[in-house]
């Protein structure tokens, strides 16, 4: 097993995000050093007011999540939701540190608006479906409330399997019942007149 120290890498890997968020308002601080059943683990968080950039090391750089009050979403899930994850960086590296350098340039190019503020509300909507995406999955995979919960649009890839990746909603103003079934963080749509699942 390699000897690493997370506390040291932690701290290491905020000094490479500390010039981009300081002049911003954002303070560093390590919160938990700490054992579980995968060894040693370090957390530091870098906060200003209401809004959190909190960070796990424990050989390298692990769980990223951004928080927004009481609104949170790891990286990939925000990354998505702003519909950059297929060009956010995907951070594999064996240097420990890289993944500090990939999160500082996924921040300056596309969260922005989680620096600044400028899109609170929709972070805050994004967070609620990512929350219920997860207790979605949860669900058993069978079951008169999975049933409810499911269905399929005819000719869209995206309805019944997707469950948990897409947010539905009806029109009750389409007859019959119009149901849009969007893909979560992109633009991609299915809509098709069915009837009630």
């Amino acid at each position: 097993m390699a000897d690493w120290d997370p506390e040291a890498t932690l701290r290491q890997g905020a000094s490479i995000l500390t010039p981009a968020l300081q002049p911003l308002g954002f303070r560093f601080d390590v919160v938990q050093v700490d054992e579980s059943s995968g060894g040693t683990f370090a957390v530091g968080v870098f906060d200003r007011g209401n809004r959190s950039l909190e960070l796990h090391v424990r050989s390298a750089l692990g769980i990223v999540m951004y928080r927004v009050g009481d609104a949170s979403l790891e990286h990939r899930a925000f990354m998505d939701e702003l519909g950059v994850v297929d060009r956010a960086d995907p951070g594999y590296s064996d240097d420990p540190l890289d993944g500090f350098r990939h999160i500082l340039e996924d921040l300056q190019k596309h969260a922005e608006s989680f620096l600044d503020g400028s899109r609170d509300g929709e972070f805050l909507v994004w967070a609620t479906r990512h929350t219920l995406g997860e207790q979605l999955r949860r669900l058993p995979s069978s079951g008169p409330l999975r049933r409810r919960l499911s269905f399929k649009v005819p000719g869209c890839p995206l309805s019944h399997a997707a469950l948990p990746a897409v947010a539905a909603r009806r029109d009750p103003t389409a007859s019959p019942t119009r149901v849009t079934a969007v893909r979560r963080g992109t633009r991609e749509a299915c809509a098709r007149e069915v009837g009630s699942p």
